[in-house]
Order: structure tokens, then C-alpha cells, then sequence
């Protein structure tokens, strides 16, 4: 009896040696996912060295984020901007972040935020393709390419 007990206990210890022991879960980590639509730069006024840039802004994160700069080579500065009225004249004023909330959407456009790019280096006209680098404070650096349409069908900045 004494034996079979012992080729029992030697058979669980092999079996259990054998098991393949399960490899630690990863601790989830919170994903940033932005996606850019319908980006577009405004054509200049004649002899306006300034214009301004339109994309909506949709984040799928759990987690607010906020656009807080963007660049193009085609101007020496680049601002983000938000139309405001006051005293019942509209006017705009420089802001440091636009905030893009959790499972939601911003839009930067004509009489709200916008990105402004300023000292343009080159003429813009209409169909021409301009290079945006956005930079979010969460999901980092996001280039899009954004067409130049002409502002005949009026709106602000």
C-alpha cells in the first residue's frame, strides 16, 4: 500500500512539473486614438501673408485629450486660435490648448478654433496640398495633409 501511495505522489509531481505555468496578463493599458477629418486651409485674401486651417478632431480614447500646437514649413509661425465676440464684434484671440474630450469631437472652424498659419512662405491657392503636423498633449505628433479651398463662400476666421 505504502508503495502505491508513493507511485501516486511520483506520478502528481510529474504531472504537475509537466504543466505549462500561464503566462502574467498584461495590465491594460488606455489607448489614444485620434482621427483627423475633412482638414482644409483657407485660401489667402490677395496680399495677406496669413491664413487660417479647419479639421475636426475625433477622439475614440476613454481619456480627454487636447491639441495644444501645430506646424507647417509653408509658414514661419503657427497659432492656435478661437473667434470670440465681444461688445458684438468679432475678434480673435490666441489660446494654448483646445480640448477634445473623451469619446467626442471638436471642430476647428470658420467663427471658432482654428489653427492660424501665419507669414505664409509661399502663395496658396485653391487645390494646392499643405503638410499640418498637430500635436496633441496624449497622443503625440499627427501630420495630415490638408487641401487649400477657396473662402468665396464667406465665413470668419
Amino acid at each position: 500500500m505504502q508503495k502505491q501511495f508513493l507511485i501516486l505522489l511520483l506520478a502528481i509531481g510529474l504531472l504537475s512539473a509537466c504543466t505549462v505555468p500561464q503566462a502574467a496578463q498584461p495590465t491594460p493599458v488606455a489607448t489614444v486614438k485620434i482621427d483627423l477629418h475633412d482638414p482644409w486651409v483657407r485660401t489667402p485674401a490677395q496680399g495677406v501673408d496669413r491664413t487660417a486651417f479647419y479639421v475636426t478632431i475625433m477622439n475614440g480614447s476613454a481619456s480627454d485629450d487636447a491639441l495644444i500646437a501645430i506646424k507647417s514649413d509653408v509658414a514661419q509661425a503657427n497659432e492656435l486660435h478661437e473667434t470670440v465676440t465681444e461688445d458684438n464684434v468679432m475678434k480673435m484671440q490666441p489660446v494654448s490648448e483646445v480640448i477634445v474630450p473623451a469619446q467626442g469631437k471638436v471642430a476647428l472652424q470658420p467663427g471658432s478654433f482654428h489653427g492660424m498659419l501665419l507669414n505664409l512662405n509661399k502663395e496658396l491657392k485653391a487645390g494646392d496640398k499643405v503638410q499640418i503636423e498637430l500635436t496633441f498633449k496624449n497622443a503625440g505628433q499627427i501630420s495630415v495633409e490638408a487641401e487649400v479651398r477657396d473662402a468665396s463662400n464667406g465665413g470668419g476666421h
